[in-house]
């Protein structure tokens, strides 16, 4: 799973990039980087929590992850350190003399991860990254629902009718999200609000064909499957293909129906074609540098880097706007100094003084899928998930 981390870093090591590129006043569009790699964190979502459930629906012999247990470890591994980002980087915003529209309101709808359901919050000054938090968290409230009631759809079936179910499931959430997008764009475009669009179209259901992917993966990767070096490189050959599309489409900026709908779905097709194609292929020196220590330190602190960036580049702009030409590659490289100078130390204590303590409880409810038998009682587990 070190490639994971890998990967994971490499995500938000763009959306950085990204976000600090636009500083220097640099006009090529290279959001397509970033537009990717936010989904490729939903791609690698559905690819590592739907591994208990796949094998709770293909194996007779596995229970379904106890709700309770899923739920402390999802707690455990995001709400601290979240809720800690929420509060501090909203603080200057709420106490300044002009705060930038930011209200309590605000961070409550933050706080509760109720923030995407409201254009004007998750369009939020103070932290704009912090909407995936809310999609993904919806996601972690839907996948143990979805994983209960297939489990139980196919407890008669054979192991090939089950892994039916679980792709027709696949297929079916993808289809989805593009039929709730298109809905979307087509009634906001009537108001002429692309940003209301966006932020309506960019919940666990409009970006439910990211989680899906990932939940395909994994279901390759528990059926054996793995590409060739071959058939590695056509993945490889896709996701290009696909950045390619997203470039030339111009994405959230096109005036077309069409590619609003399909662009956030593309960019995970892109992410997952990398998953699948390197992350499972015949590439071993990959693996070593994702095992390199400073690799793994950085993965590591990758989370605290996500959440802090952008408050401490808006702090950087605040000082640096008066002082040095806006657009300057002085100005981005003095703004660039700045929120790295600052995001990774925080990013660094906050990960041992919040986050590892946290980790620390959240392994207590972590462990191997449990047999049915092994439980007190098949009717134990399936009413303590219920």
């Amino acid at each position: 799973m070190a490639f994971v981390d890998l990967m994971r870093l490499a995500a938000i090591a763009s959306v950085v990039v990204i976000h600090l590129y636009h500083y220097y006043g640099a006009t090529a569009n290279v959001d397509v980087i970033g537009l990717v790699a936010i989904n490729a964190f939903f791609v690698l979502s559905g690819f590592l929590l739907s591994n208990p459930y796949l094998n709770a629906i293909l194996k007779p012999n596995v229970a379904l992850p106890l709700w309770r247990e899923y739920a402390t470890r999802r707690f455990l591994r995001l709400y601290p350190l979240y809720s800690l980002v929420v509060v501090t980087t909203a603080a200057p915003f709420l106490f300044a003399h002009r705060h930038h529209g930011v209200s309590p309101a605000d961070v409550i709808a933050h706080l509760t991860f109720t923030h995407g359901f409201f254009p004007a919050y998750a369009q939020s000054a103070f932290n704009v990254p912090l909407w995936t938090m809310a999609v993904e968290v919806q996601f972690y409230i839907i996948l143990p629902i979805a994983g209960f009631v297939l489990y139980y759809m196919s407890r008669k079936m054979s192991r090939v009718g089950r892994r039916n179910v679980i792709v027709g499931s696949i297929v079916a959430s993808a289809a989805l999200s593009l039929i709730f997008r298109a809905i979307v764009y087509k009634y906001t475009s009537a108001i002429e609000d692309l940003e209301v669009g966006i932020v309506y179209a960019r919940n666990a259901i409009g970006c439910a064909g990211g989680f899906a992917l990932g939940i395909g993966i994994a279901l390759a990767k528990i059926e054996g499957v793995r590409p060739s070096r071959l058939a590695s490189s056509g993945f490889i050959l896709l996701s290009i293909g696909c950045c390619a599309w997203i470039a030339a489409s111009g994405a959230q900026t096109s005036n077309l129906y069409g590619v609003h709908v399909a662009y956030d779905f593309v960019c995970a097709i892109a992410a997952a074609a990398i998953l699948f194609g390197v992350g499972l292929g015949d590439f071993p020196e990959l693996h070593t540098i994702a095992n390199l220590p400073i690799v793994t330190w950085a993965a590591s602190i990758s989370f605290g880097i996500y959440c802090f960036h952008k408050p401490f580049s808006l702090l950087a702009i605040h000082i640096f706007s008066h002082r040095l030409h806006p657009g300057s590659i002085l100005y981005g490289l003095a703004v660039t100094a700045l929120t790295l100078g600052l995001t990774i130390p925080v990013a660094t204590l906050t990960y041992r003084f919040v986050e590892v303590p946290f980790l620390k409880k959240k392994r207590l409810f972590e462990g191997p899928p449990v047999s049915v038998e092994a439980e007190t009682g098949t009717a134990a587990a399936q009413s303590s998930f219920a």
